[in-house]
Formats: structure tokens, C-alpha cells, sequence
């Protein structure tokens, strides 16, 4: 009796202490079964707003994106307007209205072209304005806000679609606060930038837009620093942007189902609103005040200030239910209960801690895919360099960037370098060594690289290095993008920029540029010479009034190709306006070199034109000057070759006429009696001395001359046949005229008044001595 109590106490007291065991080991496989839900359900929350996060910054991406679209279109606006010294509204209308322009910038309202006025020269522009082909042109200010001060107007001179931006045409923008401040911050910066939002007056709804404005500059100007570009613009070329047009084009349906807000962000504050998604329904305000989990922000850099991408989860909430929680909980469940059972935890324990791990490490898997995916759809190549190791990743882009398979290169440095351009390896090397030492924050270069199929191809390669905390770089991380296209159209800008489009010859910028090279090069090598002739066709303004302006058009390029027969490959020909042309002949022995050149185009000129059943004559007035006289810069070489050329042309066109120093003082002289006669009183310089007309068979005087001389100031009496062909020229000769005849009858009529007075008086003396002497 009592062993068996005994055992059945041991027996109670074992089955106990199993039960406390259980018990225990079941409290802590509870709790922790908990804990990995929670944090199960913790990742589950994170990863959710991670992808939404991605979603986010997907978008600020395109909407960046965008507006680099916007500023090529800009630029490419740009180089028309340089390219062109004079756009004509027809030039701009069929620029704008080109195959798919409208369709690669979406939410554009209309491309304007902005002219920068003088207050003074208003008047005349709005009359320039009218006859271009809008007679009701005008210049006005704003009406939708309080105008600004300004000291020169910036007119909307052409803007298409002309349709819808008509309210737009003639505006000042100098008036509106926003925009006079984008377009002064575009000069000063030198690129194209992004207006602040704007009521868009054209829209007719002042719908919430932004404006971009790109500065011109003339070719050849000063514009290293920021007073010197303020000196030179002439005007901008801008793009204006409706919001809702810009953010609903092409993605919009991408981002139903979120909440998004645009706004602008200038100090600590967030400014105006953008752009807000249907969704919110005038209630922007709610998604600013959205909790902490559910609101996302991405920042968008525009120049200046930032731009804030605000979005509001449709679905902040995430369920305890889902796959990953239920998984946790049943393997934390089922290994409390195999803890509970000694004999099988043992084995099924590891087995299912296995199992954990798999499903882990699948989830990674699935990470790092998703990883990949985005890096893949990116249009930038990645590239991720260990310094370390010495290895490169390269992704998938990058190798299809320049047309290569995964197993055509390898993850070593080498393989890449090996595909730059011989001449840009040293500088590429060079700039990439002074990053990794911390000489510069960013590495940004532009290089050739050749393709799979034998091309160059341009790229941007751009990277950030990594560095310990000693400061040593570690690790390098950047991207490549392919800019070829970019690089092609800039060149074709340049080349227009520098050619005439009628002929094709190089135009006034090109020849100014060679000739200041040709300078140059004679300072350095006096056995260095150069030629410049001057070329005027005569008679060509007959020619485009009688046979209009396209027949003078084809004798201008027809006269081209002749002149480019005659010179050699070395020489540059330009056309320097109008029916002007310039020869610039390097490496001539001497000046006859130069006559003879000029002989041989006057001969070659003066052959007869034929254009269909049309023959046409024309010859052509040639100035030559040479580098014997020692010329500094190119301007004074183009004067003293255009003062020879009008030399040729007086002395009976159809000739060449070398340039020396008096014909010089003949131009000052000419000019300076030009002005002269245009500011002079003729009362005071002027005088009239008279000419009898005696009439041979009476031997009386029949009539008389009035002639004309000028006492000048300076060059003291000047004779008729120097000043009345300047007087005709500049139209002063009809007031002259007047002046004379005025002069001439004014003083016939005094002298008319005195002898009647004589006469009378003579009559009275006589009546008088008559009554003195008794006569009746």
C-alpha cells in the first residue's frame, strides 16, 4: 500500500512536471508563434509600401522624363531661330506643325516665340507684326495679375497652334511676375528652366499650366558670364504646359487606382498645387494630412526649386490573413506541437526548419528578381563596379546598349574599356582616376564607344563613388545612356548655324570665323598670306522687280556654283547677304595673285545665265584688299573690301578695284558728309550764287542759274559734284531742293521790291523839279 502510494505520487508528481513541461513549452511556442506573425505581417506591411513607393517614384521618373522632352524640343526651337538670323512666322508654323512634333511632347499647349523689345522701338515692331500677316497685332499687358516693372518688353511674336493660343499673341511677358522671373533666371542660367505655376491666359479657362523658356543667344556672342548673356539675348522660345493635359497623357491609366497630388515645394513649405487626380475631387488638402502609412513622397528636381509627388494608398491597410502570416503560423504551431512530442521533434524539427529556409530563400529570389525587372526597364544601362574585387556588374541594358550577349563579356573592368575610342581612353581614365581620389563629387563624361556591328556609338556615363569612412573609395555605381541622336542633332544645329540655306555656302558667322583664324595665323607666320574679295551683283534688284524673287533666287545659287568652279578647295566662299558674296583665299604669294583670281570670277560671272527658255546677264563689282596692310581683327578687312567693291561700282561696275589706304579716307570722308548733311541747317552752311542766261540774238539777259555751294565747317567749300550724288543717296536732295528754289524766289522777290521803290522814287523827283521849273 504504501509503495503503490509512493508510485502513484511519483507517477502524479512525473505526470506533472511532463504537463509543466508542456505547458511551458507550449507558452513559449505560443508566444513565439505570435512574435513571427507580427514581424511576418511587419515585412508583409513594408514590402507593400515599398512597391508602392516604387509605384511613386516610377512616376516622378516619367514626369522627369517628360520634361527633358520638352527641353530638346526647346533647344532643337533654339537652333531654328539661330540658324535662322530672321524666322519668319511660316518658318515657325511649319517647324511647330512638323510630322509627330505635338505627339512627342504631350500636354504642350503651344510653342511661342518671344521677341525682346526696347519700349521705344514698340511702335515699330507692332507695324513689322502687322505686315507679317496679322493686322490686328498689338502689345498688351496682363490681365490676370498686377503687371511687374520692366525696362524692355518680351512680345509674343509667333505661337502655335495659332488656333487655340490667339489670345496669347502680342502678350508681354515681361508683365507677368512669374514669367519675367523665369525668363531672367533662364538667361542667368544659361539653359532651358520651368516657370513657377501660372494661369495660362491663352486657355481661355486660366487653367493651372507651367511655362519652359530657352534664351537665345546671337551667334558669336559673349555669353561666359551672367551680365554678358542679360547684354546678349534677343529673345526665348518657350513651351507652354497645361498640368492636367501633362500628368493624364499616356500614364494616366497607370495611376487610377492612386490618389496622386502635384504641388510645388520652394522653401519648408509645399506651395501651389500642380496637378490633382480626378480621385481627390477638389479635396487636395486630405492627402497632405493622409497617415504617416499611407501618404508617399517623391521629390522632383526642376532647377531651383523641387517639385513634390504626393500619393495616398488606395489600400493602406494589409491583412493579418495573408499567405506569408498563415505560413509562419502554422509552422511555428506545428513545431511547438513537435516540441511537445520529444520522440518525433527531433527529426521533424530540422526537417521543417529546412522547409523555412527554402521558402526564405525563394522570397529573396523573387526580390532580387523583381530587382532585376526594374533595373531592365530602365533606358539606362547600370553598372556597379567593386573596387575591392576589381569586378563590374553589368546589367542587362547595358549590354544591349552596345548590342552584346550575357556571355560576350565578362564582369572585369577590361571589357569595357577595351570598347572606348582610342582618342577619348586617356581623358575617359584620367577623369575617372581624379573621382576615385576625391577630386570630384560626380563623374560625368561623354565617350565614344563602339557597337557590336563595327559603329561609334556616343554615350553619358555617369557614377558616384562609394567610400569608407576613412574616405577611400570602395565601390563605383553609375549608368550608361546612349546619346548618339542627341549628339547627331546638335551637329546638324551647328551646321546649319554656319551655312547659308539657299546656296549652301558658309554664311557672315563661318566667314568671320575663318577669317579671324586667317589673322591670326599672319601674326604668327609672316610668310603667311590671304586674300578677301568682295563680290556685289549689279543690277540684281532689277532683276528680282522684273522677274521676281524666285528667278533671283535661282541666279544666286546658280552665281554660287560658279564662284565655287573658279576658287580653290582651300579657300572659303561665303554669301554675306543679299546678292553679296566673299571669297577668303589662304596661302597667296602676293596681291597680283589675288587680281588675277578676281579677273578670272569677273569673266566667269559675266557669261549669260540660262533658266529654261530664260537667258539672263548679269555682271558683278569686286573690292579686294590683301593681309599686306597688317588688319587686327576680321571687321575692319570686311569694311575696307566692301569700301573697295562700292570703289569698283563708281568707277562703272562690272570691274575689281583694289583696296588702299585713301579710298579708306574717301569712305570717312563720304560718311562724315553724309551725316553732316542730314543734321546742318542750310540757312547756315548753304548759300546761292546765280548763273546769267544771255539770250545770243539780243545779247540780254534772258534768265539766270540758280547753282548751290557748302560752306562746310570742317573741309571748308564744297563743290556740287561732290555732295548732291550723297544728297540723292541719303534723300535730301528734294528738301535741298526746295531750300534753293525757296532762297531763289525769296530773293528775286526783295530784289524786285527795290527797284519798284527805285522807280518811284525817281518818278516823284522828277514830278517835283517839273513844278519848280512852271510847268503846268
Amino acid at each position: 500500500m504504501p509503495s503503490y502510494s509512493k508510485s502513484f505520487e511519483g507517477g502524479v508528481f512525473a505526470v506533472a512536471a511532463r504537463w509543466r513541461a508542456v505547458v511551458l513549452v507550449a507558452v513559449l511556442s505560443a508566444v513565439t508563434v505570435f512574435s513571427a506573425c507580427f514581424y511576418a505581417w511587419q515585412g508583409q506591411v513594408r514590402e507593400h509600401r515599398r512597391q508602392v513607393q516604387l509605384q511613386v517614384d516610377g512616376l516622378a521618373s516619367a514626369i522627369n522624363q517628360r520634361l527633358s522632352h520638352f527641353k530638346v524640343a526647346l533647344e532643337m526651337a533654339r537652333g531654328l531661330t539661330v540658324a535662322s538670323e530672321n524666322v519668319t512666322r511660316e518658318e515657325w508654323r511649319k517647324f511647330t506643325t512638323s510630322e509627330g512634333f505635338f505627339e512627342r511632347v504631350p500636354g504642350a499647349y503651344g510653342f511661342s516665340y518671344i521677341h525682346r523689345v526696347p519700349v521705344a522701338e514698340l511702335d515699330r515692331f507692332e507695324q513689322e507684326a502687322r505686315a507679317d500677316g496679322v493686322p490686328s497685332f498689338s502689345v498688351f499687358d496682363t490681365l490676370l495679375y498686377d503687371p511687374v516693372p520692366y525696362e524692355d518688353c518680351a512680345v509674343i511674336k509667333y505661337i502655335e497652334p495659332l488656333d487655340r493660343n490667339r489670345k496669347a499673341l502680342g502678350l508681354n511677358v515681361a508683365s507677368i511676375p512669374v514669367s519675367s522671373e523665369t525668363m531672367w533666371r533662364s538667361v542667368d542660367r544659361g539653359e532651358a528652366v520651368v516657370s513657377r505655376r501660372i494661369h495660362l491666359q491663352q486657355t481661355g479657362q486660366g487653367q493651372i499650366g507651367i511655362v519652359m523658356y530657352h534664351p537665345i543667344f546671337p551667334v558669336g556672342a559673349d555669353v561666359n558670364t551672367v551680365e554678358s548673356r542679360r547684354e546678349a539675348v534677343t529673345g526665348w522660345v518657350a513651351a507652354s504646359i497645361v498640368m492636367d493635359d501633362f500628368m493624364s497623357h499616356g500614364w494616366a491609366s497607370t495611376w487610377r487606382d492612386m490618389d496622386v497630388l502635384l504641388c510645388e515645394k520652394t522653401g519648408l513649405e509645399t506651395d501651389g498645387e500642380l496637378y490633382a487626380s480626378p480621385g481627390l475631387a477638389g479635396e487636395s488638402a486630405t492627402i497632405l494630412q493622409a497617415p504617416r502609412q499611407s501618404h508617399f513622397v517623391s521629390v522632383i528636381p526642376v532647377g531651383g526649386w523641387t517639385w513634390e509627388l504626393h500619393a495616398r494608398d488606395p489600400n493602406p491597410s494589409v491583412s493579418l490573413m495573408t499567405w506569408p502570416v498563415i505560413k509562419v503560423g502554422v509552422a511555428g504551431t506545428t513545431t511547438g506541437v513537435l516540441l511537445v512530442l520529444l520522440t518525433w521533434s527531433l527529426t521533424r524539427t530540422r526537417d521543417r526548419a529546412q522547409l523555412l529556409a527554402e521558402e526564405l530563400t525563394s522570397s529573396l529570389r523573387q526580390s532580387e528578381q523583381r530587382y532585376s525587372l526594374a533595373v531592365n526597364g530602365s533606358q539606362d544601362g547600370l553598372w556597379d563596379w567593386n573596387l575591392t574585387t576589381g569586378t563590374v556588374y553589368y546589367a542587362a541594358r547595358w549590354k544591349e546598349l552596345l548590342g552584346l550577349e550575357d556571355e560576350e563579356i565578362g564582369d572585369r573592368p577590361e571589357a569595357w574599356f577595351s570598347r572606348i575610342a582610342s582618342n577619348a581612353l586617356a581623358e575617359f581614365h584620367a577623369n575617372l582616376t581624379s573621382h576615385i581620389e576625391g577630386k570630384t563629387d560626380r563623374f560625368n563624361q561623354e565617350i565614344e564607344m563602339i557597337h557590336a556591328d563595327g559603329t561609334t556609338r556616343w554615350m553619358l556615363c555617369r557614377a558616384v563613388a562609394v567610400r569608407s569612412p576613412e574616405g577611400r573609395a570602395v565601390r563605383l555605381a553609375g549608368s550608361l545612356s546612349d546619346i548618339t541622336d542627341l549628339k547627331h542633332a546638335h551637329e546638324k544645329l551647328q551646321t546649319m548655324a554656319m551655312h547659308d540655306r539657299l546656296t549652301g555656302l558658309g554664311n557672315r558667322a563661318l566667314l568671320t570665323e575663318r577669317l579671324r583664324l586667317a589673322i591670326a595665323r599672319a601674326k604668327r607666320d609672316p610668310s603667311y598670306r590671304y586674300a578677301l574679295l568682295f563680290l556685289d551683283l549689279d543690277r540684281f534688284k532689277l532683276i528680282n522687280d522684273s522677274m521676281g524673287h524666285a528667278m533671283g533666287d535661282r541666279l544666286l545659287v546658280a552665281m554660287a556654283e560658279r564662284i565655287r568652279a573658279v576658287v580653290r578647295e582651300v579657300s572659303t566662299v561665303a554669301r554675306f547677304g543679299g546678292d553679296e558674296f566673299v571669297v577668303l583665299v589662304e596661302g597667296v604669294r602676293d596681291v597680283e595673285e589675288a587680281k588675277v583670281l578676281s579677273e578670272r570670277l569677273l569673266s566667269m560671272l559675266s557669261k549669260p545665265f540660262e533658266f529654261d527658255a530664260c537667258e539672263i546677264e548679269s555682271t558683278v563689282s569686286v573690292g579686294v584688299v590683301w593681309s599686306g596692310f597688317g588688319y587686327e581683327n576680321a571687321d575692319d578687312v570686311i569694311r575696307d573690301a566692301d569700301a573697295a567693291m562700292y570703289q569698283a561700282k563708281a568707277e562703272g561696275k562690272a570691274r575689281c578695284c583694289l583696296f588702299d589706304s585713301q579710298m579708306h579716307t574717301r569712305v570717312v570722308r563720304r560718311l562724315k558728309l553724309e551725316q553732316d548733311l542730314r543734321r546742318c541747317d542750310f540757312s547756315d552752311q548753304f548759300c546761292v550764287y546765280y548763273q546769267p542766261l544771255i539770250d545770243l540774238g539780243s545779247s540780254k539777259v534772258a534768265g539766270f542759274e540758280a547753282l548751290v555751294r557748302w560752306d562746310h565747317p570742317e573741309y571748308g567749300r564744297i563743290m556740287p559734284d561732290e555732295f548732291i550724288g550723297i544728297a540723292e543717296e541719303s534723300g535730301s536732295i528734294v528738301e535741298l531742293g526746295e531750300w534753293v528754289l525757296n532762297q531763289a524766289c525769296m530773293q528775286l522777290a526783295n530784289q524786285t521790291r527795290c527797284r519798284r521803290n527805285e522807280c518811284q522814287r525817281v518818278q516823284a523827283s522828277t514830278h517835283a523839279r517839273g513844278h519848280d521849273d512852271g510847268d503846268p
